[in-house]
């Protein structure tokens, strides 16, 4: 199963226990793969960084996180980026889908939800992630 992770998901994931940390630990142990582009590796290091000196997490955790997803994740280079979003910022994460041909998005954002799905896409929460992976 192929998905993009929102920068929320991430974020959620790397700094705090939770679904969204167990979800990462699946990922990080094959049970699915994460696509990538370059404007959401970009994003994704922006909050950490910025996070990082909020919340001091352990020297080197964003770092860390940011490697790991830059190589074990599958990079797509969109063709374009869709206007569908109320925020335009998220259309960075469903042209990475399309691009990607994933299953689905995982997000906790509400603009994303919101939409459902996109392009057949099915956007869905951690919640929903994980009850998917373990129905299989």
């Amino acid at each position: 199963m192929r998905v993009v992770i929102d920068t929320s998901v991430w974020v959620s994931g790397i700094f705090w226990t939770g679904l969204p940390h167990q979800l990462l630990l699946r990922w990080r142990d094959g049970e699915f793969e994460a696509v990538v582009s370059a404007a959401l590796l970009d994003e994704l290091g922006r909050v950490l960084h910025t996070l990082a000196t909020r919340i001091h997490p352990p020297p080197g955790l964003a770092d860390e996180w940011v490697d790991l997803v830059a190589l074990g994740a599958e990079w797509v280079t969109p063709a374009e980026t869709p206007d569908a979003c109320r925020d335009p910022g998220d259309n960075a994460v469903l042209a990475a889908a399309v691009a990607g041909r994933v299953d689905c998005i995982i997000s906790g954002d509400q603009d994303l939800l919101l939409l459902g799905k996109f392009q057949d896409i099915p956007i869905v929460t951690p919640r929903q992630f994980a009850d998917w992976l373990d129905s299989d």
